[in-house]
């Protein structure tokens, strides 16, 4: 994604509040799991409306769909390189079942992560 790696930009906006790239960082490694806007707002000092508005106009989306976004990368990858079940790999995700991936996945994908994996193999 070009405007992630266009993060500085949103650090630097941020000035002394650079962990913001850190934030961002973490997201995509945990796969989305457990983020908390509120907690990444108040690390940086920003209200969660100020870091959204911010996020939104430096990467191009809302944290919220960054974090899907991020989240169903990663069903797309363990669909192809693993054996893990849907149930399992919704849980890996922080996604609260395998209905909600599903339902997710199908929103992104046009096809349930199932018919995908098929698909591949």
């Amino acid at each position: 994604m070009d405007r992630l790696r266009q993060r500085h930009d949103f650090s630097a906006l941020l000035g002394p509040a650079h962990c913001a790239e850190h934030h961002v960082d973490a997201a995509r490694l945990d796969r989305g799991r457990d983020v908390s806007l509120n907690k990444i707002a108040t690390t940086i000092g920003l209200s969660p409306r100020q870091f959204t508005r911010l996020f939104q106009a430096h990467i191009g989306m809302t944290p919220k769909h960054f974090i899907l976004e991020t989240r169903l990368r990663y069903v797309r990858f363990l669909l192809d390189n693993s054996v893990l079940s849907v149930t399992a790999i919704a849980q890996e995700t922080g996604f609260s079942d395998s209905a909600h991936l599903a339902t997710a996945f199908r929103k992104k994908y046009q096809s349930s992560p199932s018919e995908f994996r098929h698909r591949r193999n």
